[in-house]
């Protein structure tokens, strides 16, 4: 201890502010040099820099920020010493041009220099770039970040895709914090929770550094909360909307937010509310085929089935955000506060038609879904001497719950005429009797489920700064990290089997007494019921765009939750559907870290590290046999609890080389995991009367060997140019192997009885073969404000992201042998695997952003293409599948008004009313497509920043 205080007596400490010389806000990434000592920091997220064990003499400090004029500045340090200098840098300018810099160009110039700051391969989207031209959710902004595709839901960003990657391969965070996952099944989260005016910037990191959780293959994003800046805030934002499909007016939005600081600036608190509706209705059409030969590479497909649904989504959400940070004398105190509710109400009207039974089906789904994330954090930092400590507790939670799900339907037979068996999906309305009166009601069902995860985490982080040599200056990290995780999911499901004798009989009586518009229709002793007394004559006739598909005599709302109200007192509980997917469990992460950051003179800096991740699981869950039970008489089965622990040892090199000052090469190799989804490790199986589905506890994760190179070319005229390839190599991937032709082999290794034995099997496996991943990433981001014409307002992004995956899923053919004696024919297992690519991975994704600011008004138009998406992996080559091209068109607009503080707003998403397509490869037939119109929002906001 005598000597480490007596080695930090003898360094001085460089620390300030760098700020824009006109605006007096902080400056993110600005970089920071002492040019003698061949030593430099870039700025923080709050604009400070701090710069250790630097010995005592002059210096010359060099301050440079990709937009503004650099400067220079003559220090003298004495031992010792801790020398505060604040820096105010100013525009770059050109004599012949009156340079303006607007809103979109500083959010650009932000992000340029923040992504520049930075060490490793990461895209930044600044707090600039996100509050003065916002997007309608998280999602969005993100999905215009090179190698980036989204998951929409009725029409709104949902989750992400990162290079190709599944969102469960992909980690969201809030402040570093894990989001709980929103979800029962895997470890993804709802982007859609994340408010854009809650953010103070958003980092998707696409390599991992040693400081970082390790379950991670794709990317981080990880979103950053606002907190109060040196003057009072105020934000007020009112805005009302319509959309297309339904011809809806029914959107609106109202945020209200503010910040201050108290106690001499001390104390910082900034607080925000948002409320919001949303209709994100949809005409979907869904279509399954199948292969008549079962031969492997069949010459044609049947169109075995479709469904075509209208769908009523009101989705309203509610959130809040609260941080408050302290300033020490040496550090900080920052307590981050997040929650966000969604109520998903939809009515699901629909329509089934199966050529191949001669069956025309006609149904409503009332579905309710609510979901809350919370996430809370405190983290506190100081510096001493040439020492940063940093540490934090934390807590996430999400709770998913599913209050109301009733279903019914109505079957009519003899449904068709002539039917042609291979006949497209848009012809197959065209055969169908459409004879809905002569439908008979088949059931009534409600399957509700109840899903939470917990999250606790704490964590601490130290760093030693050593200046080695003139160059050679080394900051030592290192850290340790616990989270405990707490998950469960349990489903009630019921019906009532109108149709079948004896089941049905005394709700079919009771319902007739009881509502009037059955009795004024039908004999009290009538065994089953006409589906046309349900239909809803007032509804008209709703063709889909594209007028390929239509919905028609659909139930009347009002007359089925009457149903549904007299259906309360007689529903039999189904066994098998309220036990088999049950479970808990919990999980246990510990970690630890070592990372030096050397960096050497001005042009290199060298980041090798190690982490170790230990993970326990412990769940239980349903083994159970159906074979002999009817749904309402009981499950066979009993709980199983199976601990599974993994250890990993993660190293992680990255190494930056600026041999120009206008360029510089980022390199990077690092192994990550990827850990399997929750209810892929619950220790469960269900046993039916011909086949056996399987879960797997003893999955291994997945272990990712990833490389990659970025080389980034910036001036002020050019901008920022980056040009970058990444190679992955996975091992034991995790997925599901579904109808792979498997059957039980040993069944003592499945935990299964010997009569068993050759029983058709579906499995959760690690995939023997690793799967590989390879792509090309193109970005420009510039603005034209050397230019003496109106092309200076002009704020221009492009990117572009070529990506090509394989993997060898498994299949297994069943071939026959014949013997000359009993029993004559043998049955043989070969293994056949099959290569295609991950699902969710596009082959090409081209984004567009032109910005343009004029005087009071600033416009920013987006364009988007992505194609060809891997969407279904299949045990015959004609029945996989891709998506169609997708192409969209959003547009954002803010006018200042004439009074101080006001500016007026619009929004319009998906211009073009894109629909997005899924297709059988093999014949470019649909297999799923789903309408959603565009969306277009009007608003006013009231700002004091």
């Amino acid at each position: 201890m005598v000597i480490s205080q007596s080695l930090m007596a003898q360094k001085a400490t460089l620390k300030g502010v760098v700020r824009d010389g006109v605006s007096n806000e902080e400056l993110i990434g600005a970089t920071v040099m002492i040019i003698e000592a061949n030593m430099g920091e870039v700025t923080d997220i709050d604009g400070k820099y701090r710069i250790n064990s630097i010995r005592s003499g002059d210096y010359t400090i060099a301050v440079s920020y990709l937009g503004y004029q650099s400067d220079t500045l003559l220090i003298r340090l004495e031992e010792g010493q801790v020398l505060e200098q604040n820096v105010f840098l100013n525009y770059e300018t050109i004599m012949t041009v009156e340079v303006v810099v607007s809103a979109q160009a500083e959010g650009q110039m932000s992000s340029i220099n923040q992504q520049l700051a930075d060490n490793t391969i990461k895209n930044i989207i600044s707090a600039k770039k996100i509050q003065e031209t916002p997007n309608a959710n998280a999602a969005e902004a993100i999905g215009r970040i090179s190698g980036v595709s989204i998951v929409r839901s009725g029409g709104e960003g949902s989750k992400v895709v990162v290079r190709g990657l599944a969102p469960k391969f992909n980690k969201v965070q809030v402040e570093g914090i894990s989001m709980a996952s929103t979800g029962g099944d895997d470890r993804s989260s709802d982007l859609s929770m994340i408010s854009p005016y809650m953010l103070d910037g958003i980092e998707v990191s696409k390599a991992a550094m040693a400081n970082q959780e390790g379950d991670v293959i794709g990317g981080t994003v990880n979103f950053i909360l606002r907190q109060a800046p040196d003057s009072m805030t105020f934000d007020v934002i009112l805005q009302g909307g319509y959309s297309s499909l339904n011809s809806s007016f029914n959107n609106y939005k109202l945020v209200i937010g503010g910040s201050n600081r108290f106690f001499n600036g001390k104390l910082g608190v900034f607080a925000q509310i948002d409320l919001e509706r949303r209709d994100r209705s949809s005409n979907e059409v869904g279509v399954n085929y199948r292969n008549p030969t079962n031969q492997l590479d069949s010459f044609d497909v049947f169109l075995g089935s479709m469904e075509v649904r209208d769908v009523r989504r009101d989705i309203k959400r509610g959130g809040a955000t609260v941080v408050m940070d302290y300033k020490l004398r040496s550090g900080s105190l920052k307590f981050s506060n997040f929650v966000s509710l969604i109520n998903n109400n939809q009515i699901s009207r629909y329509e089934s038609y199966n050529p191949g039974f001669s069956t025309h089906s006609y149904g409503m789904a009332l579905v309710e879904n609510d979901i809350r994330v919370m996430t809370n954090a405190l983290k506190y930092k100081t510096s001493f001497g040439a020492f940063t400590f940093d540490a934090g507790i934390s807590f996430s939670q999400s709770k998913n719950k599913r209050p109301l799900n009733t279903n019914f339907f109505a079957t009519e037979s003899n449904a068709f005429d002539g039917v042609d068996i291979i006949s497209t999906p848009d012809r197959i309305q065209f055969y169908a009797k459409n004879q809905a009166n002569d439908a008979k009601v088949q059931f009534i069902s409600k399957s509700l489920y109840d899903t939470n995860e917990d999250k606790y985490g704490a964590d601490m982080n130290i760093t030693y700064d050593v200046n080695f040599a003139k160059n050679l200056n080394i900051k030592f990290k290192a850290g340790i990290k616990y989270k405990k995780l707490k998950k469960d999911f349990d489903q009630e499901s019921a019906r009532i089997p109108i149709a079948q004798a004896g089941h049905g009989a005394a709700f079919v009586a009771e319902s007739i007494q009881s509502l009037s518009w059955l009795n004024e229709n039908l004999e009290p002793d009538v065994s089953k019921l006409p589906y046309g007394l349900f239909i809803d004559n007032d509804y008209e006739k709703n063709e889909f765009p594209g007028g390929d598909y239509t919905v028609q005599n659909v139930t009347d709302v009002d007359k089925f939750k009457d149903f549904a109200n007299v259906a309360e007192a007689f529903y039999f509980k189904d066994y098998y559907f309220s036990t088999k997917d049950d479970y808990t469990g919990e999980e246990e992460y510990k970690a630890a870290y070592f990372m030096p950051i050397m960096k050497i003179g001005n042009n290199i800096t060298f980041i090798p590290g190690v982490r170790y991740e230990h993970n326990k699981t412990t769940y239980t869950g349903v083994r159970g046999d159906n074979t002999f039970l009817s749904w309402d008489e009981g499950y066979f089965s009993e709980e199983a609890t199976v601990e599974r622990k993994n250890s990993f040892w993660l190293p992680m090199i990255h190494l930056k080389y600026k041999p120009l000052d206008w360029f510089d090469v980022r390199l990077a190799y690092t192994h990550t995991i990827a850990r399997p989804d929750y209810n892929q490790i619950v220790p469960k199986y269900d046993i039916s009367m011909n086949s056996v589905a399987w879960n797997n506890p003893y999955l291994t994760p997945s272990l990712s060997q990833n490389m990659d190179v970025y080389l980034s070319a910036y001036k002020s005229k050019l901008g920022l140019l980056t040009v970058g390839g990444f190679y992955k190599k996975i091992e034991d991937l995790i997925y599901d192997g579904g109808k792979s032709g498997i059957t039980v082999d040993n069944a003592a290794s499945f935990g299964l009885s010997e009569e068993l034995a050759g029983t058709p099997i579906s499995k959760i496996i690690n995939n023997e073969n690793p799967a590989k991943v390879l792509g090309l990433e193109l970005e420009w981001q510039t603005r034209f404000w050397y230019m003496d014409n109106f092309m200076n307002g002009l704020v221009f992004t492009a990117n572009y992201t070529r990506i090509y995956s394989s993997v060898d899923y498994e299949r297994t053919v069943l071939n026959s042998v014949v013997i000359p004696e009993p029993p004559f024919i043998v049955k043989t297992e070969e293994n056949l695997p099959y290569t295609e690519r991950l699902v969710f991975q596009p082959t090409d994704i081209f984004n567009v952003t032109l910005g343009y600011d004029y005087k009071k008004l600033s416009t920013r138009l987006s364009f988007l293409y992505q194609n060809d998406i891997f969407s279904k992996p299949d045990f015959f080559r004609l029945l996989r599948g891709a998506t169609d091209d997708y192409f969209r068109i959003d547009l954002s607009m803010t006018q200042k008004l004439p009074w101080e503080g006001f500016q007026a707003m619009l929004n319009f998403s998906n211009v073009t009313s894109s629909k997005e397509t899924d297709l059988l490869i093999s014949k470019q037939i649909p297999t799923r497509v789903q309408y959603y119109g565009f969306t277009f929002d009007v608003g006013v906001r009231y700002r004091i920043k």
